[in-house]
């Protein structure tokens, strides 16, 4: 059961989707078919900007540790999206 399917370029918000008691720790699984898209992890900084996590481009077929701490908003954004892009999103929160 997906959390997120993404097949346009974009923004979304990731962090609310977390499932669990422990919302500031999480794993992401990502599957999909990217066709030549990237996608990245992202926050808002204090000037309203987005800044990439550190290694927060995001591939097909691994999971990744995110732990943002308690109230950070985390994003994922998608350029570069095509016919046929279909980024699959599932969001774990640990507990």
């Amino acid at each position: 059961m997906s959390d997120l399917q993404i097949s346009t370029d974009g923004t979304e918000l990731l962090k609310h989707r977390v499932r669990g008691e422990a919302g500031d720790r999480a794993i992401l699984y990502v599957s999909g078919e990217f066709n030549g898209a990237t996608a990245k992890l992202q926050y808002i900084n204090g000037l309203g900007e987005y800044v990439d996590l550190e290694d927060g481009n995001l591939e097909p077929g691994k999971q990744y540790f995110i732990e943002p701490g308690q109230n950070m908003k985390i994003y994922v954004t998608v350029e570069g999206a095509v016919f046929g892009t279909l980024i699959d999103l599932m969001l774990r929160g640990l507990s």
